[in-house]
């Protein structure tokens, strides 16, 4: 079992406080570490570019690693951009802590978060039909062993063949044989934050007077990232199963979806 995690911060967000970023994101990695030892990483997003730190190290090492504090010194900006200017301001971090299962987690490429061409996502479950699928779609260029990497190799291909990211969300979920929770963000669109479930549970809160977006694994991960903070009560917001949410953090508008769409198995063709 692993976890995963991370924030959005939505258009005019009152979160200014860097340290409090990192605090939150630091107690995410430690309390989810329970459920995955073996690696941990994030991911912080920008307009500009998606930055990856992972390590084959406990969430509690990543979380006191020099890599970390320089990603928070350097990276991890919180001023809000706005219509007229828009800047390398933070729009969300994704985070996991790996329980190794396919694929082992002293080769980095493994571990989470995965880059996947335009989509970088993290995955919590377990996939058994990611073979057959790379073998279907050749145009898919694996990198690693591990079998979450087809989730996201999926998006992008469908996002190559002109999807659009819900599309892509919809259609790859419905290919997977076996169980997953995962979010994903897209380089083609940064400003959304992609959360999509089977049966495998994902917590979201929607600290609304702030304008911040947690999700984790488990309610107990938020509360014990979040105990210093005084973002307010937040809202949680469901994902039932077998469907996703888009949030689009720039329009502060969430998306709610079924899986559905097909990937035509023959040569490996998408329409």
């Amino acid at each position: 079992m692993c976890s995963i995690f991370g924030l959005g911060f939505q258009k005019g967000h009152k979160v200014k406080d860097v340290k409090a970023v990192k605090d939150i994101m630091a107690g995410l990695l430690i309390a989810g570490q329970s459920r995955g030892s073996d690696a941990a990483g994030v991911a912080v997003t920008s307009a500009k570019k998606i930055i990856v730190l992972k390590d084959p190290i406990t969430g509690t090492q990543l979380s006191k690693s020099d890599g970390f504090e320089r990603l928070f010194s350097n990276d991890v900006k919180m001023d809000t951009p706005n219509a007229s200017s828009p800047s390398p301001s933070t729009l969300s971090i994704l985070g996991h802590c790996r329980a190794q299962t396919q694929g082992t987690y002293m080769n980095n490429d493994n571990n989470h978060p995965i880059v996947a061409d335009k989509v970088v996502g993290v995955h919590n479950g377990m996939i058994s039909n990611d073979y057959n699928l790379f073998q279907i779609f050749p145009e898919m260029n694996r990198k690693a062993e591990v079998d979450s990497e087809v989730i996201f190799r999926l998006m992008s291909l469908c996002i190559d063949k002109g999807k659009s990211i819900q599309e892509a969300v919809q259609i790859a979920a419905k290919q997977l044989t076996g169980w997953f929770a995962c979010a994903a963000v897209s380089k083609t669109n940064p400003y959304t934050m992609w959360l999509f479930r089977d049966r495998t549970p994902i917590v979201v809160h929607h600290y609304k007077q702030v304008g911040l977006i947690a999700f984790a694994t488990a309610k107990n991960m938020i509360d014990d990232a979040f105990k210093h903070q005084s973002f307010g009560q937040p809202t949680t917001i469901v994902i039932p199963q077998e469907s996703g949410m888009g949030i689009d953090l720039w329009s502060g508008d969430f998306t709610k979806f079924e899986f559905g769409g097909d990937l035509t198995m023959a040569k490996g063709k998408i329409h």
